[in-house]
């Protein structure tokens, strides 16, 4: 998308696209194609409130295939890209509201490895990390290494966090998503983990668990001074207020 005027207010924009890489080296050309396995399911949206509009595929084709001069798609330093897209558009009206469910059933993996852990006395927070295809959403894991309110003290506090979501998500969005948080027992291989399903939204962006562990019992699991937190995120539904299709 050209940018965040790029899409008027109060506007939802959906794109389904496909990308396409010419093999150059054959008589008759041919493309490599790349598009959503599921399209009816997949769909990209883009709101007024995110700054950029992207979307696309992290892993279109290696380094390696594409720059292999058997494979025709770079020749003399030059390759040829394409793109088929098909643009819809929705606004939100009054108090109405859409949810969509099951948009991505796939479990997705994060490992956040923390460093120096005994060094920590404040808060800390991962990288930000997308789950699988689902870029509307960002997240990161915070840890609270001496605990936070009734685990002060005595326990580590993990929560996961939308990231930003004032930046993603229109106003009155709501994210229903499973999750697994594991803390790893990196010496006898016990790990410690919490599960949930909750919705995300303001002004609850965050869920977690205050007494995940005993600091005494997640010491236990440290090897080097690191721990080592991962989270697995399953999005099965989505929640847009006041959408209509036009």
């Amino acid at each position: 998308m050209g940018g965040q005027k790029a899409i008027e207010t109060g506007s939802i924009v959906t794109v389904d696209y496909k990308f396409f890489l010419l093999n150059r080296q054959k008589e008759k050309k041919t493309y490599l194609v790349l598009e959503d396995a599921n399209k009816k399911e997949k769909k990209y949206c883009f709101y007024r409130t995110i700054v950029g509009g992207l979307a696309g595929f992290d892993r279109f084709i290696s380094i390696e295939d594409f720059t292999d001069a058997l494979n025709g798609y770079l020749i003399d330093d030059t390759c040829e890209f394409g793109a088929d897209v098909f643009v819809s558009k929705s606004r939100r009206k009054g108090k109405g509201e859409r949810v969509s469910m099951n948009l991505n059933t796939i479990m997705y993996k994060h490992t956040w490895k923390v460093t120096d852990f005994s060094k920590f006395d404040t808060p800390s927070c991962s990288q930000p990390f997308t789950a699988a295809d689902q870029k509307y959403c960002t997240w990161k894991l915070v840890l609270y290494p001496r605990g936070l309110g009734i685990g002060k003290g005595s326990h580590l506090s993990v929560f996961l966090h939308v990231y930003e979501p004032e930046n993603q998500l229109p106003i009155g969005s709501k994210i229903l998503a499973e999750y697994t948080i594991r803390i790893m027992d990196q010496i006898h291989g016990k790990h410690r983990s919490i599960k949930g399903k909750k919705w995300f939204s303001a002004p609850f962006w965050s869920w977690g668990h205050y007494q995940f562990i005993t600091q005494e019992a997640n010491a236990a699991c440290l090897k080097k001074d690191s721990c080592i937190l991962e989270v697995e995120i399953c999005i099965l539904g989505l929640s847009i207020p006041g959408i209509s299709t036009t």
